[in-house]
């Protein structure tokens, strides 16, 4: 037997044949235990409640709400709008009027206070008779429809409190077109039907309770109950919750976060810093069921994998349901994951409790909420929430946030909460629902104003279009009649705040129509062009493959450029698309795997009536992706592969594109550099020792380092090609013996483990960097955690570097960082992915046409603006890129440039293989713009023979008398001309004729 612990009473049990015995019981509802051994548990007394079993403690009723009786497992709500001073009200006496408004002399009711009269909380009605005020012209009444009781009472109340407060702000200024503002408040009563009735009551001309707009609902649940309504009267409903999307309807405007706008970020920032293992739990309606199916196609697109998915009924809170999730997600996580969770109302307090009883917490099972906001941590417990999370647009923290130029001034949000708290009590809490509903009400009285009429149409053109300093930043309602918003990711602190964890750096386009679900992917809505767009349509759209590793060892390497490219095209399509088309990305996981990388390329080149017009990512080599793209029907013709990765050179492909650094181009400036800094500093020569993957070794390339070295004038102690940390521990011992006086090291390893395991040999060895500073040609900035200290004094040679005061590199990083939060941290490899989507639609408009070999001609004739600097497309297809070395910055968060040159290097792909750079292996594939012949001209060799097919072909040259100009077309390639023999009986005297 054990003592029964706090929230629990003994109690005696008994089995037919058995000696009686005792269990530990769960407290019931109304009733708490503090103390551990109790044989009972104690009544909450007035002013208090337990909402569910078990509980410790009973808490005080929530203002707005009281208690007359002991032993309740809820408190009666008080008469809309009243309020109450504060906490743990006792009784329905309590229950006073909000600020701007005056309690009625024998009722429990509340009337708007007279223009111009100040009316602070708990003012009576005689305290207002005979005071003087401006005279209204009349009233215009407008509906506020919530759940004030049932299972959505406990989140709906403030949200209420919330459209009274913007209300009463506008009418303290005067009212709007000279009228006075009445809500009408009418309770859900978190019944689907109930708010399909009152709406109707709403909505009706021919109804007493007939409004101007109504401000209402919080599940999808009871918003689909009223749609049909609200569209067969042709009337307007205003929605301030976060929502599944998957509709746009002309009669309601939706304040609240599209999926794009918190689901989508959270899951990605999800996958990005905790697991890649998802389960699923949410209540069982409209709202978690759409959520999830996005959420799944989601996960499975970016790498991840959804385990397990349940359901609870709405307000659910029996412990042998709850439990049965506990369970399962503990069997499907053994050793952690993510869970994401789309509860709502009373399920999520027996939920979390039940999840820290099992001894789940957020180090290994964090829990992603949707609906959980700074009220219901009140409710449920901040022991139970400490360092799980939640994504909204806002939370109350921001008040104490920095301004950013993005359109967020913390100045809105305090002066919302000063507001709130001051007439609903001072330790009130606001959240976003309660944001965004206060936001309907400024927005419509926005459009009431613009369009000089109540009228509903009116109204309705005139919030297209309205801007707001909300309190969660700059909002503006755009033509698919859902607002841009900011997106915030919050951290459940100890004292039950949100610490923000991720934060867009300006407000996020709304996408209604979902792009993870493939029936409504490349779909929009736009309600100012209602007969030939409206709520549901096709965009015109052009597709390209993104091709990278998501799961596998390369997955961490990779996964950066998907999301670069992803950046880029969100900004690509936010400015109108390519060519009046909608760019859709498609995703392919390449599973780190050189055959499935293949052959999801010929699946996609082969694949008919595809719109894809290029790929984005890598193959295993150039060659290999001609191979695979050979019998490609794509209507662009071959398909251009934008490959971001860095390279060691020795290959090209003539549908290649490489945008990553070439090694002449990282290293051969550093190599100078550290020449010429020994000889500044009086040395004859500087000792190099170069240490690089196994390729290097085998291929030859190392013996070709050194040569280019030798060529400076300095001396080459030796080279390495370490596998294991192992080897390089003994990579760097030898390394020390090879250069007993200092020298410079040459890091070219692209394993990141191999590469730490070097330098914290070098350190256990006491080699200090200013006598062994080490060049990095493979670390970037998201590196930096991995090696921490060990950087400080060591080099990196890169092209770009975040700390770059570029106007383009602004650009970059403000992209990002708007779609990743403003914490995330941009690279090089990222760099070269966003170049590699930049640089294709450039190309892409100024050829006017998808087509690849056009667009890859246009990328010949063209300097393009990167974030590095100016570049352009060589011949070779590699990108001449600028070189830069950098170090590691005070902080230890960054790399600051020391030494660079704005001008780009050109690429060399046979830098280090010089052999294989033979007449046929030169890479200049721009000789196919040469051999494009005019009229009047044809194809000739090197020799200047004229040349009837394209075998050989090198340049265009006038055609001879005797000969004419003709075109010649194959299908792959484009169309050219040739000189052919006059036919007999016809003659040419003068060249160059067609």
């Amino acid at each position: 037997c054990e003592w029964c612990s706090p929230g629990r009473k003994s109690v005696v049990y008994e089995t037919p044949g058995l000696l009686p015995t005792r269990v530990c019981e769960e407290c019931p509802a109304g009733e708490s235990q503090a103390n551990p051994g109790q044989g009972a548990c104690v009544p909450c007394a007035a002013g208090t409640f337990a909402g569910v079993v078990g509980r410790q403690a009973c808490e005080a009723c929530p203002a707005g709400k009281y208690m007359e009786q002991t032993g309740s497992s809820a408190c009666d709500t008080c008469p809309p709008p009243m309020v109450t001073a504060g906490q743990g009200s006792t009784t329905e006496d309590d229950c006073i009027c909000p600020a701007g408004m005056y309690k009625v002399t024998g009722q429990m009711s509340c009337m708007s206070c007279p223009a111009g009269i100040n009316c602070p909380m708990g003012t009576d009605q005689s305290s207002v008779d005979g005071l003087e005020s401006w005279t209204y012209t009349g009233e215009t009444k407008v509906g506020i429809l919530h759940s004030l009781t049932g299972t959505m009472a406990i989140s709906e109340q403030t949200v209420v409190n919330a459209e009274l407060m913007a209300i009463g702000e506008i009418n303290e200024a005067g009212g709007l077109l000279g009228q006075k503002i009445v809500p009408v408040i009418e309770d859900g009563e978190s019944d689907w039907d109930v708010f399909a009735v009152k709406a109707e009551e709403f909505t009706n001309p021919s109804s007493s309770n007939y409004v101007k707009a109504v401000f209402g609902c919080w599940t999808s649940a009871s918003r689909k109950s009223v749609l049909p309504v609200f569209e067969r009267n042709d009337h307007m409903l205003f929605y301030p919750v976060q929502y599944e999307g998957q509709e746009c309807s002309k009669n309601i405007f939706y304040t609240g976060a599209a999926p794009n706008q918190q689901i989508e970020p959270a899951v990605d920032w999800l996958l990005r810093y905790k697991g890649k293992q998802f389960f699923l739990v949410g209540s069982d309606y409209v709202f978690p069921r759409t959520a999830n199916e996005i959420i799944r196609g989601q996960v499975a697109a970016l790498g991840g994998t959804v385990v397990g998915e349940m359901y609870l009924p709405l307000g659910e809170s029996r412990n042998s349901t709850v439990g049965a999730i506990v369970d399962e997600i503990q069997r499907t996580l053994p050793s952690g994951g993510v869970i994401f969770n789309t509860l709502n109302g009373d399920s999520n307090v027996k939920f979390f409790h039940m999840f820290y009883d099992a001894g789940l917490r957020a180090d290994t099972h964090p829990t992603m909420s949707v609906s959980i906001t700074e009220t219901e941590i009140s409710v449920i417990g901040v022991k139970y929430l400490v360092d799980h999370y939640a994504s909204w647009n806002y939370f109350m923290s921001t008040k104490d946030a920095p301004k950013c130029d993005g359109g967020f001034d913390p100045s809105e949000s305090k002066k919302f909460v000063e507001k709130y708290q001051l007439l609903y009590g001072e330790n009130s809490l606001v959240n976003d629902p309660m944001e965004a509903a206060y936001i309907a009400v400024k927005l419509w009285a926005q459009a009431v104003s613009l369009a000089g009429t109540f009228d509903l149409e009116p109204v309705r053109k005139a919030v297209v279009g309205q801007a707001f300093a909300a309190p969660e930043g700059e909002v503006v309602m755009q033509s698919n009649h859902h607002i841009s918003k900011f997106v915030r990711i919050g951290a459940v602190a100890e004292n039950g705040d949100f610490q923000m964890v991720y934060e867009s750096t300006r407000s996020v386009y709304p996408e209604p129509w979902n792009f993870w679900v493939q029936a409504t992917n490349g779909h929009a809505c736009d309600w100012t062009d209602p007969v030939n767009l409206g709520g549901f349509y096709k965009q015109d759209t052009v597709e390209v493959a993104l091709v990278h590793s998501l799961t596998g060892p390369r997955a961490s390497l990779e996964k950066p450029y998907l999301e670069a490219e992803m950046a880029a095209i969100k900004a690509l399509n936010r400015d109108g698309g390519v060519l009046g088309k909608v760019i859709i990305p498609r995703v392919f996981d390449g599973q780190s795997d050189d055959t499935t990388t293949l052959a999801v390329i010929r699946q996609i080149a082969e694949a008919a009536n595809s719109s894809t017009v290029a790929i984005f990512g890598s193959a295993p080599s150039d060659a290999e992706y001609e191979a695979a793209i050979e019998s490609s029907v794509l209507a662009s013709g071959l398909p251009l592969l934008m490959d971001p990765r860095r390279s060691f050179g020795g290959e090209c492909g003539e549908h290649v594109v490489h945008t990553g650094g070439l090694v002449n181009q990282q290293l051969w400036p550093a190599l100078q550099y550290f020449s010429q800094r020994a000889r500044a500093g009086g040395k004859q020569s500087m000792t190099f020792y170069a240490v690089g993957p196994a390729e290097l070794e085998s291929s030859g390339a190392f013996d070709v380092l050194r040569q280019q070295i030798v060529s400076l004038g300095d001396i080459v102690a030796g080279v390495s090609a370490p596998t294991t940390s192992s080897e390089a521990a003994t990579a760097a011992a030898n390394m020390k013996a090879a250069m007993p006086d200092g020298g410079t090291v040459l890091n070219l390893l692209t394993d990141t483990a191999v590469s730490l395991a070097l330098i914290q040999e070098m350190q256990e060895l006491k080699m200090p960097t200013g006598a062994f500073p080490v060049v990095f040609t493979d670390v970037a900035e998201s590196d930096i955690p991995a090696f921490g200290d060990l950087l400080a004094n060591q080099y990196i040679s890169s092209a770009y570097f975040s700390s770059l005061e570029l106007s383009q590199s602004t650009i970059f990083k403000d992209i990002m960082q708007e779609f990743y939060g403003s914490a995330y941290q941009v690279t090089d490899r990222m760099e070269a992915a966003y170049v590699s989507m930049r640089l294709w639609a450039e190309a892409v408009r100024a050829a006017d046409t998808f087509s690849s070999t056009s667009v890859l001609h246009k990328m010949w004739s063209m300097s393009f603006q990167a974030p590095t600097g100016l570049v352009q497309l060589a011949g070779s297809n590699y990108l001449s890129k600028q070189s830069r070395l950098g170090t590691l910055n005070a902080q230890g968060t960054g790399f600051r440039v020391t030494s660079g040159d704005p001008e780009a290097v050109l690429p060399e792909p046979f830098w280090l293989y010089p052999d294989l750079g033979s007449a046929e292996q030169t890479c200049d594939f721009m000789k196919s713009l040469r051999t494009i012949c005019p009229s009047g001209k044809g194809l000739v060799n090197n020799n200047g023979t004229f040349l009837l097919s394209w075998a050989g072909a090198a340049d265009c040259d006038w055609c001879k008398p005797g000969s004419h100009s003709t075109a010649f077309e194959i299908q792959g390639r484009p169309a050219t001309r040739i000189c052919a023999a006059c036919g007999e009986g016809s003659k040419q005297v003068i060249p160059g004729q067609d």
